[in-house]
């Protein structure tokens, strides 16, 4: 359950969203239900294995879903409704209010035009500006990004950039229209980890110069402990368990939670043997049970909880989950 909208600091506000795709083996609900809010200024983590709907919900947001995907319910920007808005009016909106960074930029990137080329193109379309001063804030861009000899890489294709240095592209080209909401769709999964560390370092830094609210989807919970200040843990298209990440770090109250969080590794084991694991595997989102999608791989799973699909209810005023459990044990 999503807290009550206050307009004030509210600056998107999902609710009931369900996202489904026809295929030719049926309808596949990748998303149920989902409910939740982003203030201004604030990052929220959206977690989970890959297939839990993570970035669906995304991608229903941003009015991306492909033809053979419908999303209904509701998603409020800045007080506007937007599912369903006309591409025309939403094209207004995205690029400008609200920017999206992808997981791949070599595929995001055009290979064939120059990076100042596509940063230029952006601030050209979205700002009524002069091609001369578009370049001016491109170069200006990559150099807010800490990339080294801006004006060099400007005259670049993405080939010839390493992998840390067209993410930071795309950050920047993220960044050119100033959003008010970023969201980053698993943005340093090809990146090693030193890398990784400098991007969520540089998102950080942007956003306290900037006050843009951010949405991190991710099934790296260590990059949402280093960002987020909330976060959201998906699984079978539903969101399990909510709060604050420090909460959520320190005393999951869902099983599924426990279980990624036992998955990590951790500085002071000893690292003998395999590492824990959530055993079984994720649920077929094109047959969801008509219970609790986690009971199969569940350690605590009782008979109760196969009598319904168990409700994201209030644990305490800002934590939720998905459990029967009072507490686990």
């Amino acid at each position: 359950m999503a807290p009550e909208s206050d307009t004030a600091t509210t600056l998107l506000s999902v609710r009931q969203l369900e996202t489904q795709f026809t295929t030719p083996d049926g309808i596949v609900s990748a998303v149920n239900g989902v409910s939740f809010e982003v203030n201004r200024a604030e990052t929220i983590g959206i977690v989970g294995e890959s297939g839990s709907g993570k970035s669906q919900v995304l991608m229903s947001i941003m009015g991306l879903l492909p033809q053979n995907g419908k999303a209904t319910g509701s998603v409020r920007f800045d007080g506007q409704e937007i599912l369903g808005l006309r591409r025309d009016r939403l094209n207004k909106i995205r690029g400008t209010r609200i920017s999206m960074i992808f997981q791949d930029p070599m595929t995001a990137l055009n290979p064939y035009m120059t990076v100042g080329h596509q940063l230029s193109e952006v601030l050209t379309s979205h700002r009524q500006i002069s091609p001369a001063d578009a370049r001016d804030e491109a170069k200006r861009l990559l150099d807010q990004v800490h990339i080294p000899e801006p004006e060099k890489r400007l005259e670049q294709y993405p080939h010839e950039l390493s992998g840390g240095m067209r993410q930071r592209v795309m950050i920047a080209m993220g960044m050119l229209a100033k959003p008010d909401l970023l969201i980053a769709d698993e943005p340093t999964t090809a990146l090693d980890v030193t890398i990784q560390a400098e991007i969520l370092d540089l998102l950080t830094e942007l956003q306290h110069a900037t006050g843009t609210a951010i949405i991190m989807v991710t099934h790296d919970l260590g990059v949402v402990a280093g960002l987020c200040d909330r976060v959201l843990v998906m699984y079978g298209g539903r969101i399990v368990e909510s709060g604050p990440v420090r909460d959520i770090f320190y005393d999951p109250q869902h099983p599924y939670t426990k279980g990624l969080l036992q998955s990590m590794p951790r500085l002071d084991d000893d690292l003998i043997g395999d590492l824990p694991t959530v055993a079984g595997q994720p649920p077929n989102l094109a047959n969801l049970p008509p219970y609790c999608a986690f009971a199969e791989r569940c350690p605590y799973v009782m008979p109760a909880c196969r009598e319904g699909v168990p409700p994201l209810r209030p644990i305490s005023s800002d934590r939720a989950k998905a459990c029967i459990l009072d507490q686990l044990p």
